[in-house]
């Protein structure tokens, strides 16, 4: 069994639909730039750890823990405040967890694990925080003997 740990830096963001453009007499389809730069440092980060760590993807099963830290509000009752330092404060009304985790999936993709199709456990939270970041661990699950 293999077991990953990184930290990304930065706000969480969500997938976006892609946006079409016309250029040339073609449509043309892009990832919007929020979620690029996102799942773009997800990769970096990703293959920095790799080439740490000095491995290739991972395949098989795959179990993936994802803790996604948004920024507090700037503006905060004290009682909200003591509750996000304590990490107890559930941010229900920001960005969507499974679209996030969506952005995440695809920066990790080629990276860190072969193809999201290898991830069989999935536990995804979010909490808000004084540093933004997204926490990751990927661990390989050993198939029992058959």
């Amino acid at each position: 069994m293999r077991e990953i740990s990184f930290t990304v830096p930065g706000i969480p963001q969500p997938r976006q639909a892609h946006k079409l453009s016309r250029k040339g007499g073609k449509v043309w389809k892009y990832l919007p730039a929020k979620s690029r730069v996102y799942q773009d440092r997800i990769s970096a980060y990703g293959l920095m750890e790799m080439r740490k760590r000095k491995l290739k993807p991972l395949g098989g099963a795959i179990a993936l823990e994802v803790l996604f830290v948004f920024p507090a509000p700037e503006r905060q009752r004290k009682a909200q405040r003591e509750a996000i330092e304590r990490g107890k404060f559930l941010p229900y009304l920001s960005k969507d967890i499974d679209n996030t985790l969506k952005c995440l999936l695809d920066g990790l993709k080629g990276v860190v694990i072969i193809d999201d199709r290898f991830v069989v456990d999935l536990g995804a939270s979010k909490r808000m925080g004084k540093t933004p970041a997204t926490i990751i661990t990927v661990r390989t699950i050993a198939e029992e003997a058959k």
